[in-house]
């Protein structure tokens, strides 16, 4: 999978080493200089089971 095809609404599925599935939908998708990362959004533990994908370009 490459990263910047992704969009809104595409789905993301990840294959555990007990054979179970977890399917993840792309909710949001934006580009910010490294020092301006909403860590309180990557970062969080109160919320379900997210998946959140940092890519660096450069």
């Amino acid at each position: 999978m490459q990263l910047h095809w992704l969009k809104r609404c595409d789905q993301i599925r990840f294959y555990t080493a007990d054979g179970a599935t977890r399917t993840y939908m792309v909710t949001d998708i934006y580009t910010v200089p490294f020092q301006d990362l909403p860590n309180e959004d990557i970062w969080r533990t109160e919320s379900p089971a997210d998946l959140v994908l940092v890519a660096c370009a450069g």
